[in-house]
Parts: C-alpha cells; structure tokens; sequence
C-alpha cells in the first residue's frame, strides 16, 4: 500500500482508495471516464467546429483570444511589408537627388550619407514597432493559452474528451501548465 496524490485536490492517500477522504473526489469515475473518453483531435472537421461552437456559445473568450492573435499577425506583417514598400523607394530617390555639389566624390559621399542615415532611421522605427507589437502579442498568447486551458477543461469535464495538445516552445507549455483547471 503508497501513497499517492489525489489529482484534485493534492492530498495524500491511498493508491487503493476510491474516493478521496479530503475533497471527495472519485477516482472510479475518473478511471472510467478515461478508458471512456474519445480525442478531440480524432473527431472530424465537423465534428470539432460543432464542439468549438458550442464551447464558443458558453465562454466567448477563446474566438476571441483567436481573433486577436490572427489580426497581431496581420498587422505585424502589414507593417513589416509597408516600412520596407516605403523605404526602397526613399532609397532609390536619395541616390538619384540632384545636388549642387561640384566635386562628383563630395556628391556620392552625400547621397551615401543620406541614404545610410534615412535607412537607419527607418530601422530605428520599425524595431520600436516590432517590440512593442511583439509585446502586446504575448499577453495576446498568454490569453489564448489560457483560454485553450479552459477549452481543454471543459471537454474533459462536459464532453469526456481528452484533448492532446502540442506546444511549439517549452515556454508555451509552461504558460499552460501554469494554469489551473478550476480557471
């Protein structure tokens, strides 16, 4: 006979107990419930827009968490497109200016200097949006984590479906796991 933790609650118990002394929980119906449970990644395209509809219906949260990060994406790349759609042009225009400058290498050295310089500031500007654009995307992820948490919960709990989840980054998993179940 171990001790074991009940996964509810935290407490320690027997392995053979059904049911835990401190919080009641019952570990036969969890056991059933699990040989029981189908994968949400297994059910057709139908199927699981039908159950993200009806998730969505009760807790809006997640449709919406997706919407925001779709558009932080669209508006990364649309600002990454338009800075660089208007600097080549600047680019070209300053190399081609007309100065009032006799000597020809006084004349290249000042279209160089301006284009450096104007190609810098350009830079400057788009790193500071991107930061500050990549910083608003992760508490935008942070969100949708959260939210995929609570997707995840509730067809586990409503559904008696399991839900396996794969993280790009070991980071992502741990926001996730840093969530509790009753959130």
């Amino acid at each position: 006979m171990a001790l074991i933790e009940c996964s509810k609650c935290g407490g320690k118990i027997s392995d053979s107990a059904k049911i835990c002394p401190h919080c009641g929980h019952n570990f036969i119906d969890e056991a059933t419930r699990k040989e029981n449970a189908k994968e949400f990644g297994k059910l057709s395209e139908s199927e699981q827009k039908a159950l993200r509809g009806e998730y969505d219906s009760l807790n809006p949260g997640l449709s919406m968490a997706e919407k925001k990060v779709k558009k932080r994406k669209k508006m990364l790349l649309v600002f990454a497109v338009i800075s660089w759609v208007l600097m080549m042009p600047a680019v070209v225009l300053l190399m081609v200016a007309q100065f009032r400058i006799d000597d020809i290498e006084r004349l290249v050295f000042a279209r160089l200097m301006l284009a450096d310089l104007f190609i810098i500031f350009l830079l400057a500007i788009d790193l500071v949006v991107y930061y500050s654009l990549r910083h608003g995307q992760k508490k935008i992820n942070k969100i949708w984590l959260r939210e995929l948490k609570r997707f995840k919960v509730w067809l586990n709990n409503d559904k008696q479906m399991t839900y396996s989840i794969f993280f790009l980054t070991d980071k992502e998993k741990e926001i996730f796991n840093s969530f509790t179940e009753d959130i």
